[in-house]
């Protein structure tokens, strides 16, 4: 989605991902490479489908 350079951010890259019906966003900040901003957004977008489990959210209502 948005890739950029600042001396106080380093590399940083924000972007998203969709697997299954499910989209994830991340943001990366402070690396030192453009080459390890993307490193770890795969990390970091890996390590949240592998962990994400869709459920139910259940709410009572008062009548």
């Amino acid at each position: 989605m948005k890739t950029g350079y600042t001396r106080a951010a380093g590399y940083a890259f924000i972007g998203t991902a969709e697997r299954e019906g499910t989209r994830l966003i991340s943001v990366v900040m402070r690396t030192n490479s453009s080459s390890e901003r993307f490193k770890q957004t795969e990390q970091l977008l890996e390590a949240g489908f592998s962990h994400y489990a869709k459920g139910s959210l259940l709410t009572s209502t008062n009548d």
